[in-house]
């Protein structure tokens, strides 16, 4: 008899009366010795584990892959599996309840919601955490529609109207976007097609629309969640969507609407940034970007869609202060950069400044610079520190004219040292904020043309993967009230994400900005496994919802912003969804090297 079974623990709190007096039947103590084995790789077990105090290791050969403390279960494996696929060695000396395997296994045929619980993948996992948080106070962004946003009417251009033809039509309708019918073909035209078209490919005026129309135009049902189309536009990179309404094309939905309806008080917040007619009131409008953050976290919104939302907002006040503080030749010849988490949208509150300046032309040195020094000053009045890597507009190497960046590119590609390889890492992430965007499109061109067809570059880009190695004794952050030292979510799990897929997006050259849409493309181009690309995205979205939720409580306790997490405090929910979330990051590492070959470096 098991006496002390703790029934109140994950998954026994679901047995109904008749299997808790089974368990109680069956269920025996075992006491292990630090350095003792229980189960091997091949054993077919006898019983199942649960610790009641201290901790043992799952290993595959030298490697902990695996690390179970108080309350939890193994060789749950049996399950899926006759026989034990690994080796369970005692870490620090425990004592077990010894479940018998045919108790269990009778218990999980028998209790769907018993067996649920082991055999629940991290998807489901999500899932579960996603509706106890929307299960509480305030009023709930799922329940927003399209409809409800401002979509632009559907504007059609002719398919044999010519670039410039084009470009009239989109001014007189007042949009970024014209759809485009073709012999039973929808198709899309964005501005940004049209100035790639001009200013990249060099492409005569006379070129007809039908050859720079996108023919793969997504759509959405007006009755749709809002959150639907948000998440349709992240999976695959695009900011447009044609709006339907009982079969017909009723509009044209922008990502920038999106994201600002998402935000509800977003509108009037971007406004009042915009209206903003000195510095200081851009400083004072930007304060209340923190509090949005926080009163939309209390209403369920998702951390990606909040670093989106965020980070359109930290660029509207960029764009501010560069249309008050830029000189003519600045304004009208230049484009600002965000880069960093910033430019891939994904980053939800005030961090310290990466930003940069790309000029069309030779402006003066002296001009630049004193521009330089006063965005840098007005960056740091309206909360966003200086960069202690000092990659700001400020330094002269992240503002220059584009013939130095296409010879700083060739230079990377020559000489890729650390150093180098970091800025080509920023570089990627930028995303243009204000002035003449198909500046930063001819860099980037330049970058996927010079860096990502060089195939030795690109692998010791790869290999910064293990620039923060992710810790051996990370599991044991997640044990209970074992260990009150906070877990770098950046090092062990969010870098290694970001920087593994912007390497693997730099090879297949697919310019998206956001982690998410460049792993979708990934998985598109079958780069990446379908399910896997799946857990990495619902890995990648909790850990960035931790990271958030502890920044939002050093904020309040005015404390400074780390990275850190206080494991102590999740709930066993969220420490199974982290150990879940840092072992897909590993397996994500492994696949990484090995597509690089990376131990052959």
């Amino acid at each position: 008899m098991a006496d002390g079974f703790d029934f109140t623990a994950p998954p026994f709190d679901r047995l109904r009366p008749a299997e808790l007096a089974q368990v109680r039947r069956g269920a025996d103590i075992g006491f292990f010795r630090e350095g003792e084995t229980p189960l091997r790789a091949g054993d077919l077990p006898d019983h199942l584990f649960v610790v009641v105090k201290g901790q043992v290791e799952e290993r595959a050969g030298d490697e902990v892959v695996n690390l179970y403390g108080e309350d939890e279960a193994f060789d749950t494996g049996i399950l899926l599996h006759a026989a034990c696929r690994h080796d369970f060695r005692v870490r620090e000396e425990a004592i077990c309840h010894l479940l018998p395997v045919e108790d269990f296994l009778e218990l999980t045929a028998n209790n769907p919601a018993f067996a649920a619980f082991y055999l629940e993948d991290l998807q489901h996992k999500l899932a579960r955490l996603e509706g106890r948080r929307g299960a509480g106070g305030g009023v709930s962004l799922a329940a927003m529609r399209v409809a409800q946003v401002a979509a632009d009417p559907p504007a059609f251009v002719a398919p044999d109207a010519d670039m410039h033809a084009a470009a009239l039509r989109m001014e007189e309708a007042g949009q970024r976007a014209l759809l485009v019918e073709d012999g039973g073909r929808l198709g899309i035209l964005t501005g940004a097609d049209l100035a790639r078209a001009a200013t990249l490919r060099r492409l005569p005026l006379e070129t007809p629309a039908r050859d720079l129309a996108h023919w793969d135009v997504f759509g959405v049902d007006a009755e749709a969640f809002l959150y639907e189309a948000a998440a349709l536009m992240t999976r695959h990179g695009i900011r447009h969507l044609a709006v339907r309404r009982r079969g017909e094309i009723a509009g044209i939905l922008d990502a920038a609407a999106v994201i600002g309806s998402l935000a509800r008080h977003g509108d009037a917040l971007g406004g009042r940034i915009g209206a903003a007619g000195s510095v200081k009131a851009v400083a004072e409008a930007a304060d209340a970007t923190t509090g949005l953050v926080r009163d939309l976290v209390g209403q369920g919104m998702k951390a990606g869609y909040l670093g989106q939302v965020a980070s359109n907002l930290h660029a509207q006040v960029m764009a501010r202060l560069f249309d008050l503080l830029a000189p003519d030749r600045v304004r009208k010849g230049g484009c600002l950069l965000v880069m960093g988490s910033g430019g891939r949208g994904e980053q939800a509150l005030k961090t310290d400044q990466d930003n940069g300046l790309i000029l069309d032309g030779d402006v003066p040195k002296e001009e630049v610079a004193a521009f330089g020094a006063a965005f840098r000053d007005a960056m740091i009045e309206a909360g966003f520190p200086a960069c202690p890597g000092d990659i700001m507009v400020s330094n002269p190497f992240w503002a220059k004219p584009i013939d130095a960046w296409q010879d700083t590119l060739r230079d990377w590609a020559a000489n890729p040292s650390e150093q180098a390889l970091m800025e080509v890492a920023i570089l990627q992430d930028a995303a243009a904020v204000a002035g003449d965007a198909a500046l930063l499109d001819a860099v980037r061109a330049d970058l996927f043309r010079t860096l990502g067809g060089n195939a030795a570059f690109v692998r010791r880009f790869a290999a910064a993967i293990d620039m923060h190695e992710q810790p051996a004794s990370f599991l044991a952050h997640l044990l209970p009230g074992r260990d009150r030292r906070g877990l770098d979510v950046k090092k062990a799990g969010i870098f290694p994400i970001v920087h593994g897929v912007r390497a693997l997006a730099l090879e297949a050259g697919i310019d998206a900005a956001g982690t998410e849409a460049r792993l979708r493309r990934l998985a598109e181009k079958d780069t990446l496994d379908a399910k896997a690309t799946e857990d990495l995205v619902g890995a990648f979205g909790f850990l960035l919802s931790l990271r958030l939720d502890a920044g939002l409580e050093r904020l309040r306790l005015h404390e400074p912003l780390t990275p850190e997490v206080e494991t102590a405090r999740l709930s066993k929910l969220e420490r199974d969804l982290l150990k879940d979330s840092l072992l897909a990051v590993r397996r994500f590492r492994e696949v990484v090297r090995h597509h690089f070959r990376l131990e052959q470096l």
